[in-house]
Parts: structure tokens; sequence; C-alpha cells
């Protein structure tokens, strides 16, 4: 096992397991072979899923009709194991564009604004930071809390406008503003609300995506900023001090590491 890994060549090789109503993943059949593994220390070994709770198939049904009206595609990566093969609008390109380039090392505080189902928070959580995710969208929420439980993610979430968040005793080592500030923009009362709160932000680094200022939605807004102008808008409402361009992500948008 050591040398070629668990072999897998007939179903009587696969260790077994079944999912439970949660996503929580159950042992089934293979122990002598699951406690190798696991004294040898070998990171991935094949299964064979033998049995799915009713109710988390109703989940993955909810998530395919959520799919087949978007496209095909869900926003970022799933990593649970059965719902992995489900193909996402963005990839890993943001993540690693952000690891190459941030200064904060774990442990260390993260707040990533507009989880949507957890992207960011599960990789962050993996490098050992301490995550807290918000996130208010009623639909985005439901998803993000049953993939939560069914990854056994440890992250804290915060479920309520990120205005009423208080942050006034709070420090973060990072702050991921990925494709959300310009909601806020659009209307006059919530831009004065984000300008609050980036007065109240205490942030070594932020990592920020703004939209495309020609987009149809944004024609209307009441700030409708550049990149570089938004970017700059952050600096001048903020603790934060000078921007750099670290990479495109996969809709052609620009990344900013803003310190």
């Amino acid at each position: 096992i050591r040398r070629n890994g668990s072999s897998s060549k007939k179903i009587e090789d696969y260790i077994s397991v079944n999912i439970g109503r949660h996503g929580q993943l159950l042992f089934n059949d293979g122990r002598h072979r699951l406690t190798f593994c696991k004294i040898l220390k070998i990171s991935e070994i094949p299964i064979r899923i033998t049995v799915r709770h009713t109710k988390w198939v109703m989940f993955k049904n909810q998530i395919s009709e959520y799919v087949q009206s978007r496209n095909g595609k869900v926003y970022a990566p799933i990593d649970h194991i059965d719902l992995q093969n489900i193909p996402s609008g963005y990839g890993h390109l943001r993540f690693d564009l952000i690891r190459k380039n941030m200064m904060a090392q774990p442990p260390g505080n993260l707040l990533d604004i507009g989880a949507h189902w957890g992207y960011f928070c599960n990789r962050f959580e993996e490098l050992g930071f301490n995550c807290l995710a918000v996130e208010n969208h009623p639909e985005n929420l439901f998803f993000l809390k049953k993939i939560k439980i069914a990854e056994d993610r440890q992250y804290s979430l915060y479920d309520d406008n990120l205005f009423t968040l208080d942050i006034k005793n709070r420090h973060f080592d990072i702050v991921l503003a990925l494709s959300v500030f310009h909601h806020f923009t659009k209307f006059e009362n919530t831009y004065h609300k984000l300008v609050r709160f980036l007065n109240n932000l205490k942030v070594k680094e932020m990592f920020f995506e703004p939209p495309d200022p020609n987009e149809p939605r944004m024609q209307s807004a009441y700030k409708n900023f550049t990149a570089n102008k938004f970017a700059e808008f952050i600096i001048n409402n903020s603790c934060l001090q000078s921007y750099s361009q670290i990479g495109l992500a996969e809709d052609g948008r620009m990344l900013y590491k803003i310190i």
C-alpha cells in the first residue's frame, strides 16, 4: 500500500462509505484497508459510495435545480466528495492569486464579505485562519449552511446585514471584498453605510475585485467608479494606504491588493 497506494481494481477492493442526511460521510466497510491507510498517512484513497440518505439526495436535487437555472454552473467549486464534480463559473485562480500575494500568515483573522457558499472560508480555514463569513442572501444562506455542516467546517457565520456587524473592537489580518462592494454603491443610503463601515474597519490587507463600470446594471448606480478609482475610494475612507493589481480573475476582472 505504501508503494502502490490503495488498490481499487474490483468493487470489493473499495472502502465503502454511506452519506448521512446532512452529508456526513459514514464508514461502511473495509476497516482493515482503512486502518492501514491511516497508519501509513496516505492522503487520498478511493472509496465507493453505497448508500445516500433520502434527505441528502433531496438536497443534491435542490442544487441541481439551482444549477439548471444558472447555465449549468455554481459560483465556485464545492469540496464535498459528492458535489465536487458540479461545474463552477469560477475556479481556484482567485484563491491562488491571493495566496501568492498575501502577507498574513496563519493563525490570523479573515473576514469574507459576501461569502456566497463559503469557498474562500473553506480554503483559508484549511490554511489555519480563523474565518468569519458574512452572507445574508436567503438562497445563498440556505446552501452555505447546509454545505458548512456537510463538510464539517468550523468558520463563523454572520447571516445578517454587513452594516450591523460590530467591527469596532475587531481586527482582521485579511478582508476579502470580491465583487461585492459595488452592490452598496448603487444606492445613496448604502453608499454612505459603506463609507462608515470602511472608516471603522481595522485591517492589514484587503483583496478587492471591482465590477466593470460599463456593465448595464451599473449605469444607474449612485456611484459608478472605474476600477482604480474604486480602489482609491477604499483608501480614502479606510486605514489602508496603497493598492496594486495582482492579476485577472476568470471573468476578466482585475484583482487588487490594498494594504
